[in-house]
């Protein structure tokens, strides 16, 4: 084996041609990482861009087809009271207010909403919780109706009756045969709709059942003497700052020396800092507590109350 032996200058020119090397590699890679930053920010922001672009575009078709749905819909309503179907106009807008319940629900708690859309349908979701609170809807799911049964029964009967043709009955026959399965089909979907309306049906039941349980209902707060009072949503007058009187078409309230009485009803005493909750028509909540009337008996001082003579 040969043994090479480097001298002093020869190891000096390979290190220096290493070096050589690695710095070139150094500036290589140090060029191929700007370049790799450089893609993936623009990628990135070429990425955000995009996606805003597309809600930009997203938003304004859907607001396009808000307003197609709000003018159809319209004429719609136009027609029936211009025909005089009030009937039929009214189950269409209770329908309409029916199906906005839990959209409008998603929405107040949508946070990337922007909060005059949160704050409107804050303000009319209520209004709906009131409606169907005093007008419950039944919910029931329809009967699936067979399309293919029906078809195949009436192909049948025409290929059955007397006087037919005997090409017509064989085409019958075939096109009987022919259209079972796309009638199948049809059924198979038309079943998967009905199934999807209840489901929703239920979705906004169990919506509506928690805002009622919240007392999500429409009103106005007053402040007597640090009692909160939360009025419904009542055309009447009132007056009085400590000692409150306040007379409307649907409730009246008396808040006198701490003494409250509803409807002529009288429900007890309340102290400064509560809560009186009267939105729910015939019902009292003080402090999220419900309270009932208080009959004479238990108005009446008890006999060891009674001063002696």
């Amino acid at each position: 084996m040969r043994n090479f032996v480097l001298d002093d200058e020869s190891s000096n020119k390979m290190f220096c041609k290493e070096k050589s090397l690695m710095n070139q590699f150094k500036k290589r890679f140090a060029l191929l990482l700007v370049v790799a930053i450089m893609c993936s920010l623009s990628f990135w922001l070429g990425k955000r861009q995009g996606s805003k672009d597309a809600f930009e575009k997203g938003a304004k078709l859907e607001r396009e087809r808000s307003a197609w749905f709000r003018a159809s819909d319209s004429n719609l309503s136009v027609k029936l009271f211009d025909s005089g179907r009030t009937e039929k106009l009214r189950d269409q807008l209770v329908n309409g207010m029916w199906i906005s319940i839990v959209p409008m629900d998603e929405l107040i708690k949508n946070p990337d909403a922007s909060p005059d859309d949160r704050k409107a349908a804050s303000n009319v979701l209520p209004r709906l919780v009131e409606y169907f609170y005093n007008n419950p809807k039944r919910i029931v799911k329809p009967n699936n109706v067979s399309v293919a049964n029906e078809v195949d029964k009436g192909l049948k009967n025409e290929e059955n009756s007397n006087g037919i043709d005997p090409a017509e009955r064989e085409v019958l026959g075939k096109l009987r045969e022919a259209s079972k399965v796309p009638m199948e089909q049809l059924d198979g979907m038309i079943g998967a709709v009905i199934d999807e309306a209840h489901k929703f049906d239920l979705e906004t039941q169990e919506v509506l059942r928690r805002h009622i349980e919240q007392r999500n209902f429409p009103g106005q707060e007053r402040s007597v003497g640090g009692v909160s009072l939360m009025m419904p949503s009542d055309t009447g007058s009132g007056r009085g700052i400590d000692d409150f009187q306040w007379t409307g078409k649907k409730i009246r309230v008396s808040l006198v020396r701490g003494m409250l009485q509803v409807n002529g009803k009288e429900y007890g005493s309340v102290s400064k800092g509560d809560t009186v909750d009267l939105r729910l028509l015939g019902k009292v909540y003080v402090n999220d507590a419900e309270r009932h009337p208080i009959t004479q008996a238990e108005a009446a001082p008890s006999n060891g109350d009674k001063s002696s003579n």
